[in-house]
């Protein structure tokens, strides 16, 4: 019997030192397959959804998907704080006038008159349970909102609103742009001007740029840049485009578009970030995860900030070169 006992601790034994060593080894193997973050961040924070980023000054703001939360960031995306939530769910779009700030969101436009600090709801007065798709821009002392059911236009910086929907009706606004004396919306429908200020709207017809969404409009200088279905830039206001290619193919999904000194980025639903040269675009996501949604991106100073559906927010002060987490206080509860 004495000599069972012994055979028996001895095989409890080396079960025990077999198990040890296999979670060393899982915990060996687990750790070799993604860089594990520092500062505290989370490697894979599902729930950081960012719809929407805009650079003001000092400022970076993120709009979250979930409960309507609205970020600021005073250091170029190296830490957040949060200022505002609650406001309407989703935060599609950021827009200002001057030094008025305007959030679009799911529950409709807010504004700000203090970079940001508080948000108070302004499209009561007059545009009454319209979602703001695309948050307002300034124009020759106007203000325009785009919505999912047309334009609307404000003579006294957003606090009421008017209906500016001729030649264009009740399609669904994405974004808007100001060049020159033109106002243009892109819309769910391709993109539409306007030379009167809003009083009327036309389609920009059969100008290169393709019929369907257009999600983002940025400008850099005299050329204006758009994305929907594909990547676009025109030098002459919109009245002609031309498509921006990745190796001589069309980019599909385009998504979000930022400007960081001269230089234009690309985000796309799941191929990536893009960088546009002089002989076209070319990825520039090194360090961001395989197959993402890039929402929305921002410039600041020289930095490039990328909201990543579902991962959060990254930052790149290489023009795109390499890119790393910055989620310090995001909370990434839904």
């Amino acid at each position: 019997m004495r000599n069972g006992n012994g055979r028996n601790k001895a095989i409890g034994l080396c079960l025990q030192l077999l198990f040890c060593a296999w979670i060393a080894l899982g915990a060996t193997f687990t750790g070799s397959q993604a860089q594990q973050p520092t500062d505290g961040q989370q490697s894979n924070p599902e729930n950081y959804r960012i719809r929407s980023m805009m650079a003001h000054g000092k400022y970076v703001f993120a709009g979250l998907y979930g409960y309507g939360e609205i970020y600021r960031s005073e250091d170029q995306g190296q830490s957040w704080k949060l200022m505002q939530s609650g406001v309407g769910k989703i935060v599609y779009k950021f827009g200002k006038a001057g030094e008025t700030l305007f959030a679009g969101t799911l529950g409709g436009l807010y504004r700000s008159t203090d970079n940001g600090q508080t948000w108070d709801l302004v499209s009561n007065n007059g545009m009454s349970g319209l979602r703001g798709n695309a948050a307002a821009i300034g124009h020759n002392g106007k203000v325009f909102a785009g919505t999912d059911k047309g334009i609307y236009r404000s003579t006294d910086a957003g606090v009421t609103w008017t209906a500016a929907k001729n030649g264009l009706g009740d399609v669904a606004v994405h974004s808007l742009a100001s060049m020159g004396k033109t106002v243009l919306a892109g819309t769910a429908s391709g993109l539409f001007t306007s030379t009167d200020g809003g009083g009327s709207w036309q389609r920009a017809g059969d100008t290169g740029l393709p019929l369907g969404d257009v999600w983002d409009m940025v400008s850099i200088g005299k050329t204006l840049y758009a994305c929907g279905t594909r990547a676009f830039m025109s030098s002459n206001e919109g009245q002609t485009w031309t498509e921006l290619k990745y190796k001589s193919s069309s980019l599909l999904n385009t998504r979000s578009l930022a400007v960081v000194g001269e230089t234009l980025f690309v985000g796309t639903r799941f191929k990536g970030i893009y960088r546009l040269t002089d002989s076209g675009l070319e990825l520039a996501d090194s360090g961001i995860p395989p197959r993402v949604q890039i929402f929305a991106m921002a410039g600041s100073g020289s930095v490039l900030l990328a909201g990543v559906y579902e991962e959060g927010i990254y930052r790149s002060s290489d023009l795109g070169q390499s890119w790393t987490m910055s989620n310090r206080g995001i909370s990434n509860s839904k």
